[in-house]
């Protein structure tokens, strides 16, 4: 049971640190997002899209439009992007853009159908670059601060839910200061209130390399 507990503590502590590594805001109302900020702060994601592919019902694009986000993201990125290795890039999606486009995939071919159906896909991709399901974004995306795909156009601010981040893998920068002495984790049970409790400190930094190896798309 104690391996059952710090083990879900464990998980619970990866999901947190890529939800602050995306969706921290320094500026944020929320004490859960406010300790730093994330890469969707530093890359502008919300108040700057490089695209915005027009969905026929708001944040709820449809199979094909999945598709031609992707292939405007892909054909109208930096050229440093386009040199890179597709192996070494990711299409980031919100879980609903990632099953809208295991949709168009089935409905090119039964026999994929059948399969994904059956088996499910290991791993999908878009021109040989993967696509990575980021179920924290859905998360953050729940709550009200901060806005993951705010976006400000003509002086008006909306919330939109769902987006796609095209980058280089080794664009994205996470960081912690594992010599400091300050730095710890600690678990322990509580006689008194039957309970176990965990305790960690440690510093978590995140930043992105270059402006030109990073593509945003947000659905409106």
């Amino acid at each position: 049971l104690a391996d059952a507990i710090v083990n879900r503590a464990v998980k619970g502590i990866a999901q947190d640190v890529v939800r602050l590594a995306w969706g921290g805001d320094t500026a944020s109302g929320s004490s859960d997002y406010d300790s730093m900020d994330g890469w969707m702060k530093l890359m502008q994601a919300g108040s700057a899209p490089r695209f915005t592919e027009n969905a026929a019902t708001d944040n709820d694009p449809t199979s094909a439009e999945v598709l031609t986000a992707l292939r405007k993201l892909f054909d109208e990125a930096p050229a440093a992007l386009q040199q890179v290795a597709a192996a070494d890039k990711r299409f980031y999606v919100t879980p609903l853009v990632y099953n809208r486009y295991l949709q168009q995939l089935e409905g090119t071919s039964a026999d994929l159908a059948i399969v994904n159906t059956q088996d499910g896909y290991q791993v999908v991709k878009f021109r040989g670059i993967e696509l990575v399901p980021m179920y924290e974004w859905d998360t953050i995306l729940s709550d009200t601060d901060p806005d993951l795909f705010a976006n400000t156009a003509g002086g008006v601010t909306t919330n939109f839910t769902q987006g796609i981040c095209y980058t280089a893998v080794e664009n994205l920068i996470i960081g912690s200061d594992v010599t400091d002495p300050e730095g710890s984790f600690k678990v322990f049970y509580d006689d008194l209130e039957e309970k176990m409790f965990f305790r960690g400190y440690f510093k978590l930094g995140v930043q992105f390399l270059y402006p030109s190896l990073v593509q945003w798309g947000i659905f409106y």
